[in-house]
This record gives C-alpha cells, sequence and structure tokens, in this order.
C-alpha cells in the first residue's frame, strides 16, 4: 500500500523557484508532512521525538537556536490558529530562515468565512483562537515583515496554479508563502522596534497628562 503525499504538501511542490535544502516543520505532530520533506529536515512540537528530528518547542520561547539562518523551508499547517500571540510566534520564525531572499515560510490554516459548515466546519474548533482569511493571513505576515509570494487555496493540488489563487478567498483551506524582508523594521511610529537580535522591545515613552 503507497503512502499518499499530504495535499498541502503536494501542492507546495508544484511552486516554481521553491528553496532547495532543509526543511523544517513547526508544529509536526506525529511527523505527517515531515517524512515527505529533503534529508536532514526537521520539526518542532511540545512532545519531542529524536528518533523522527522532531525537537521540543513550546510556540513562545525563542526557536532553538542551532537552527538560526539554516532552513531553507518552514512549514507550518494547521498551528497558527492555535497560537497565541501570533505576531510574535511570526516574527521568531524569521530568525531560523536563511536570509537573503532564500528561504521561505509555507502558513496554511482553516477559512473563516460566513458560515461553518461542510469542508469549513472546523473552522471554529474549539481549540482555536485565531480566526482568519486570505486577507487577514496575508497582513498579519505582511505586518510581521514579510513579503507574500503566493496566496490561495491548496485543497486540489491537481489543479493549475492559478485557479488556487482565485479559491483562495472561498476555499475551505488558506496557503500563504512568504520570504523574510531584509533588515525589516517597524515603522518610525509605531511604539515598538525590533532590537539587534530581532526580538521585539517597547520605546521607552513619556506621555504627558497635560
Amino acid at each position: 500500500m503507497s503512502i499518499q503525499i499530504p495535499r498541502r504538501l503536494k501542492f507546495v511542490f508544484k511552486l516554481k523557484n521553491l528553496p532547495v535544502g532543509r526543511w523544517m516543520d513547526v508544529g509536526a505532530g506525529i511527523g505527517h508532512y515531515l517524512k515527505f520533506m529533503p534529508s536532514g529536515s526537521v520539526g518542532l512540537d511540545i512532545k519531542q521525538d529524536k528518533e523522527k528530528s522532531i525537537y521540543k518547542w513550546n510556540f513562545v520561547d525563542p526557536l532553538p537556536a542551532q537552527f538560526n539562518g539554516a532552513i531553507s523551508v518552514v512549514w507550518c499547517s494547521n498551528l497558527i490558529e492555535h497560537v497565541l500571540d501570533p505576531h510574535r510566534f511570526l516574527i521568531n520564525l524569521r530568525k531560523v530562515i536563511i536570509p537573503g531572499n532564500q528561504g521561505i515560510l509555507f502558513i496554511a490554516c482553516p477559512n473563516t468565512v460566513s458560515f461553518s459548515r461542510g469542508p469549513w466546519k472546523g473552522t471554529l474548533a474549539a481549540d482555536h483562537v485565531n480566526f482568519f482569511n486570505i486577507n487577514t493571513l496575508r497582513l498579519t505576515m505582511q505586518y510581521a515583515g514579510y513579503r507574500i509570494v503566493y496566496s490561495g487555496c491548496p485543497s486540489f493540488p491537481w489543479l493549475p496554479i492559478w485557479v488556487s489563487k482565485l479559491l483562495g478567498p472561498v476555499g475551505p483551506t488558506l496557503l500563504v508563502g512568504a520570504q523574510p524582508i531584509e533588515n525589516f523594521q517597524y515603522p518610525s511610529r509605531a511604539h515598538k522596534v525590533l532590537n539587534s537580535s530581532g526580538e521585539i522591545e517597547f520605546k521607552n515613552e513619556f506621555v504627558s497628562e497635560s
């Protein structure tokens, strides 16, 4: 019995100019996606599994430092809807991606539409704390310093890429691929900055009561 590549991953393998190298599956679980990724790829999850190269991470603390700047493709499927602080989560992921526009992050999650039946019924699952459509997911990634290179629906890998883009607003699953912007910094009027280590710091500002 042959093992089928998951549809989302099969779709991504079709995309042009996909970076060659090591992948990281964030929220790897039991390694459902990881086993189809290139040799040397690793996973992160709350439970470690050394035999499957899955390292322990709680999705809040800084990522394991040995992966900084070493990952070509970061894969994150069905996780960001569970993350309590998605902006800081995305900022943290920037650190492991190979710099110089040589790496990419893929985020896949349920599409929150005006109804939740049929293929969309999982959108409002009890453990979900974030709810995205194609526009809000793109904006969330852009405001964390990413340049969007693809957005659409990966649920039907047999369809042409251009059709998947059109299905983005209505398909059951969202997929956004983006590259970290080099030397990203928040706008000058923002109340926070990224320090030299890529961590978020809030400005020491004094607000007059007059």
